[in-house]
């Protein structure tokens, strides 16, 4: 262990020395220094792909020649013979990494330096050459572009180069790709052979390509400013190029998970449709075949399918699948197939750290960025960059935090090293967290410089933010994360602990002055603002982590109240006969459907999770409160009539979907396109063309057209409808409907819910139509990021798939802000994700010694007379106690059960009557001795509410309930109770219609 050279709690009053000097405040905590995790270039599809055969190509400049080169201002252009790699010379294209007359000129009103780097070729500062193209270029023939460069050694290890083309004429609508590629880890003292796949942009009038440096300063203090690129043989090229969109596996490739199976969990694979009837499960090591299987065929409206379906075989190791002579790459089955994935997601939290140094990445960054509150000044370097560009979005730290104390939990049961890594991350972050407030509901709220400044106080680009104030989303997250801390810091760090907690009940004490009453109608769409949705579910989830860490009966009652405004936003109606139903509105008036892409920080990024987790939390937290079934009704509706039906849409993926769209939803206003207000004024790589309304609102009208068909006036998109240019990745928005249904899974004790969010993350790691993984280092088959000022780095998550035409996925190569552009916010998408995932079933209680044998794999556990403790899989366990036996689901979470050979009941629950138009319930009781069992229901009433039955442990018991549906129009629910416990629990869930997609 070392002491961190960074800062996390700082005095009340910071004096700011007169001289300059590196300003690290201490930490109250001691820090692990980890070295950063490697990639494994080999599976890197960047790499695989350049060497690719080439069948035609059109020289652009092999620089043998003077051509139109135009420099902009901080860029100086001239021929070398130093080198070359065709003919005699190369361009070398000069500049500065740290500019220190733009620091000067550019400042902020309070005078600090403004601190804005220069990411996009179209900023004044911007380091660039020009090729025009005149006349333009048809490429239509050829689909990539090639070139070298050479980097000058300066010892900064984050070198990038963005290549850039216009096509005059192209289109730039939300359906159309962006025709920019940032190249990032550019190796120095060798050439750079660089490549970019072009097949989806349009390219049959290239009236310029553009070389561009990204310009963010120096990210170690002994890097060299100067930089010098030599670059050489431009060239497009016509090559087999890689799959970019739709639903259809790709050539070559098998759709499976890259990281493995859990050995009880079922095991699909998705190929082509072929005419082959079985595959083979090979042994990694010597090739011998571990298994055969029939190949099942899928055809569904969008492509056909060969399913490949080896759920059956449990047996550890290490596999490929053999498909008619194609061979996967290596993947595991064994009990914790998860781990990679999570160790590299907080590899990627650690490498985003800001004020740390980060190896290979910038040393402690960002101690000169100081906020200013009254009489206090802080430093703001802490927690960890929002994105690529260096920035700080508060809420996604705390965010950011909750999911990595919820990751901590989860992994106590399979990973205990990685609980005490996610533990330290979300430390790291709760410090900044408690620096950045400056008292009740008053913080700093966003940090939005993207330049390495050089961390000295004093100096000329000393950042100063006058961003300080009070924020209601911001508070309520704010409270969140507080409140789990102290929980979970209780015992360890009981000062820190002590102080969260009084911030956070201030905090949310705030939030309750401004948010007494419900918001009816949210204004018009707007990035920046989150709709009163998204706030709701967030301030019930923090309410009850408030209940349970305090007891106070206050935040109990909030909790409640909150939770019943929640489900006023919750459609529960099966529109017009749409199969679909149990999503939510943004506001009490239910004017709009949520629609996550459309408000968020800058691009597709939904708070949406809230309100899954506040009701999965008011549901465990208060059991017999009176609107417990209300709570548990919103969650099966959402996760039955959402999410499982509306991932029908998408097989054999089962994909979640994004969103329910009505056709008045396309006549509404849409948020404001800031990208094209500012750079559509002339043709550019990002807006060859400007946008029109018409435009727009034509591609938009074709992305609800490609929906899944709900009824003549709703569709569902699997992929997030989009309204602009420019702001896309899906990923994001997938995994916060994961969350959601991962809570729903765990209250409701329900496995294929379960299973269904292992779905999609074995989807982001590659089981999906390309076969390659979304996560940097992961798997197969990864491309680059947009990283620009940091380097790739293992665990580094985008924003995530997008979507251009068909609601299909497409993945292209080109590296572009801000689908491809790594995000916090995403990693703790991911990491909550894998909290619902990772961990095991621990089950506790007292028998007179039992066996729990798991049906899947006929794995036998034991426990000795008196109390236990047992750490499971997840999964259907036949359970043997004394001379009784009972059938139970676990997934992952605590869970008591106690067994008693006098006193036990195993309980099923049947309908009774036609499908969707049920008379009765057919409970199946076993076990023995006298149990009150309790119904609680929502839209249907039942004969009997409570009812005592003795169970004789020879023979079942049969006992009838006749019901009767309140609404035909909405789904029902019915939990039976043994006792009134909500614990020991059965679910009959039923709604009339029966239609799926």
């Amino acid at each position: 262990m070392i002491a961190a050279p960074v800062f996390a709690a700082l005095p009340k009053r910071l004096i700011l020395p007169r001289a300059a000097q590196s300003h690290a405040p201490a930490s109250r905590f001691t820090w692990s220094a980890y070295p950063m995790m490697r990639a494994d270039m080999r599976r890197s599809l960047d790499r695989k792909v350049r060497g690719k055969p080439v069948h035609d190509s059109l020289s652009i400049d092999d620089m043998e020649s003077a051509k139109r080169w135009t420099p902009s201002s901080p860029v100086s252009l001239r021929y070398t013979t130093d080198r070359a790699r065709v003919g005699s010379r190369s361009l070398r294209f000069t500049t500065q990494q740290r500019d220190e007359g733009y620091i000067r000129a550019n400042r902020r009103p309070n005078g600090s330096f403004a601190g804005d780097a220069a990411l996009f070729d179209q900023l004044p500062a911007a380091p660039a050459a020009r090729l025009a193209l005149d006349p333009p270029q048809d490429w239509s023939r050829f689909n990539r572009l090639s070139l070298w460069c050479y980097v000058h050694p300066t010892g900064n290890p984050i070198n990038s180069l963005c290549l850039e083309f216009t096509c005059l004429g192209a289109p730039a609508g939300p359906s159309d790709p962006i025709s920019v590629h940032y190249f990032a880890d550019l190796e120095q003292g060798e050439w750079n052979h660089l490549t970019w796949e072009i097949p989806e942009h349009a390219r049959d009038r290239v009236s310029e390509i553009t070389l561009f440096v990204p310009v963010w300063g120096l990210p170690f203090a002994k890097v060299k400013s100067g930089l010098s690129l030599d670059l050489d043989d431009i060239r497009v090229e016509r090559v087999d190029v890689e799959q970019v969109d739709g639903w259809s596996i790709a050539p070559a490739k098998i759709a499976y998970s890259h990281v493995g199976y859990r050995r009880e969990a079922p095991k699909v694979a998705v190929g082509r449709s072929s005419a082959v009837r079985r595959f083979e499960l090979l042994h990694d090591g010597d090739g011998r075949v571990a298994a055969t299987f029939p190949v099942t065929k899928l055809r569904t409206r969008r492509a056909s399918y060969d399913i490949y379906d080896f759920g059956a075989f449990s047996a550890v190791g290490v596999y490929r699948l053999r498909v008619a002579g194609f061979e996967t790459d290596a993947f595991p089955i064994n009990d914790d197939p998860w781990r990679e994935l999570v160790q590299a997601t907080l590899n990627g939290f650690y490498g985003l750290r800001c004020g740390y140094a980060v190896p290979d990445a910038h040393d402690a960054c960002h101690c000169d960025v100081l906020v200013r509150h009254g009489s206090e000044t802080r430093v703001v370097g802490g927690g960890w960059h929002d994105a690529a560009n260096l920035s700080q979005d508060t809420e996604n730290t705390h965010v950011s935090v909750c999911a990595l104390l919820d990751l901590h939990d989860a992994l106590l049961s399979s990973a205990p090293d990685l609980a005490s890594r996610a533990l330290e991350e979300a430390k790291w972050g709760l410090e900044w967290v408690a620096r950045m407030r400056f008292g009740a509901g008053v913080r700093s709220l966003r940090g939005g410089h993207t330049y390495f400044t050089d961390g000295k106080v004093g100096t000329d680009d000393d950042i100063i933010l006058d961003q300080v104030g009070s924020s209601v989303f911001l508070n309520i997250t704010a409270a969140l994360a507080s409140a789990k801390g102290s929980r979970r810091l209780r015992t360890s760090e009981p000062e820190f602990a002590a102080e969260l907690l009084k911030a956070a009940e201030e905090d949310f004490a705030t939030v309750l002055s401004v948010r007494s009453a419900p918001v009816h109608e949210n204004g018009p769409p707007d990035w920046h603002v989150q709709p009163w949705q998204n706030e709701v579910g967030y301030v019930v989830l923090a309410a009850v982590e408030l209940y349970s860490a305090t007891r106070k009966q206050s935040y109990a009652d909030a909790a409640a109240k909150y939770g019943a405004w929640l489900l006023d936003m919750q459609e529960r109606r099966f529109i017009e006969g749409s199969p679909v139903t149990g999503y939510f509105y943004e506001d009490a008036a239910k004017t709009r459907i949520l629609h996550d892409q459309q408000r968020t920080s800058g691009a597709p990024n939904s708070f949406e999770e809230g309100a899954l987790l506040g009701l999965a939390a008011l549901c465990e937290a208060l059991p017999n409160h009176p609107d417990w079934i209300e709570w548990r009704t919103g969650l099966a509706a959402y996760a039955t009539y959402f999410c499982e039906r509306g991932a029908e849409a998408s097989r054999p993926f089962h994909h979640l979907p994004s969103a329910v769209w009505r056709k008045s939803d396309l006549d509404q206003p849409m948020p404001e396109d800031f990208g094209a207000k500012m750079f559509a004024g002339r043709p550019s790589p990002v807006y060859p063309s400007t946008p029109t309304p018409e435009n727009i609102r034509r591609q938009i009208g074709a992305m609800y057209d490609a929906g899944t068909y709900l009824s003549p006036n709703q569709r569902l998109r699997t992929f997030p409808l989009w309204t602009d240019h420019v702001r896309h990745g899906g990923t994001a928005v997938q995994l916060t409907k994961t969350i959601g249904l991962l809570a729903a899974a765990r209250v409701r004790q329900d496995l294929d819910l379960l299973r269904l969010g292992e779905r999609q993350i074995q989807w982001v790691v590659g089981a999906n139509p390309f076969s390659r993984s979304l996560v940097y280092g992961v798997g197969y088959d990864w491309w680059q990021n947009f990283t620009v000022s940091l380097p790739n780095m293992v665990g580094g998550l985008s924003v995530g798939m997008n979507s251009y035409r068909n609601d299909s996925p497409a993945w292209g190569q080109n590296a572009v802000f801000p689908y491809k552009e790594i995000w916090v916010a995403s990693s703790a998408r991911l990491a909550a994700s894998l909290a619902g995932v990772c961990g095991r079933a621990v089950v506790e209680g007292s028998s007179p010694g039992a066996m729990f044998r798991n049906v899947a794999t006929g794995d036998v556990s034991s426990v000795r007379p008196g109390r236990y403790e047992l750490n499971l899989a997840p999964g259907i366990y036949e359970v043997r106690f004394g001379s009784a036996t009972r059938s139970v689901t676990l997934v992952p979470g605590p869970r008591t059960l106690i067994l008693d050979p006098a006193n036990s009941v195993d309980l099923q629950m049947t309908w009774e009557g036609k499908p969707g138009s049920p008379k009765g319930i057919r409970l199946t009781a076993r076990g023995a001795g006298r149990h009150l069992l309790c119904l609680r229901s929502a839209n249907i009433s039942t004969e009997w509410t409570e009812l005592s039955v003795d169970l004789a442990a020879d023979r079942p018991t049969s006992i009838g309930c006749a019901v009767t549906v309140t609404d035909t129009a909405s789904p029902w629910l019915v939990v039976a109770q043994v006792g009134r416990d909500a614990r020991e629990h059965f679910e009959l869930i039923g709604s009339a219609l029966a239609r799926s997609l």
